[in-house]
């Protein structure tokens, strides 16, 4: 029998079969970090994009309403604007979306700013949103009001904008006058 013949072990390859620990906890490390940091950045965009929020949290029941006829009298103290789309849009849900946002930068500013209205766009498919779409009953590309009063938030869909999405200035009017009848006639 021959004997084989084989290299010495040298420092060079002792140090390239040795595992790296060093290196898979650095990526771990940077792992960790990217996480935290989508997370916050997540929070805050949704602290930017529901101002509102702290006004419905003293809500204590939730109504489905089809008309708003069944809302009760008075002034709404609170209006949560719901635009519900899916995970993949098509450019219809894309303009919706964006003449709704028009429409509040247009005419609603200052309610937004002080909290008497809030604004949230959420996708149903996300299980993040799960809670939102349940309260709602949403469903797809759909918009909703959820109006506070009396500690009640009455949930509205909203249908017939939907023939005016072609039109802007048709769309933003008919979504302006609805929010104003709500507001009670501002």
């Amino acid at each position: 029998m021959t004997k084989r013949r084989t290299k010495p072990r040298t420092s060079k390859t002792r140090a390239a079969t040795r595992p790296r620990s060093g290196n898979g906890q650095t990526w771990r490390m940077a792992a960790i970090v990217l996480v935290v940091l989508v997370a916050l950045g997540a929070g805050l965009w949704l602290i930017r994009a529901r101002p509102g929020q702290s006004a419905t949290a003293s809500v204590s029941q939730f109504q489905q309403i089809k008309d708003l006829s069944q809302l009760p009298p008075g002034q709404a103290e609170h209006i949560e604007v719901a635009y519900f789309h899916r995970t993949h849009r098509c450019a219809g849900c894309i303009e919706a979306e964006r003449l709704i946002r028009k429409t509040f930068d247009t005419y609603f500013t200052d309610q937004l700013e002080s909290g008497e209205m809030s604004l949230v766009v959420a996708d149903v498919q996300k299980q993040q949103n799960a809670a939102l779409v349940q309260k709602y009953n949403a469903y797809g590309s759909s918009l909703y009001f959820g109006i506070v009063k009396d500690g009640t938030q009455y949930i509205w869909p909203v249908s017939d904008i939907w023939f005016a999405l072609g039109d802007e200035p048709r769309f933003m009017a008919l979504l302006r006058d609805k929010i104003n009848i709500v507001y009670g006639g501002r």
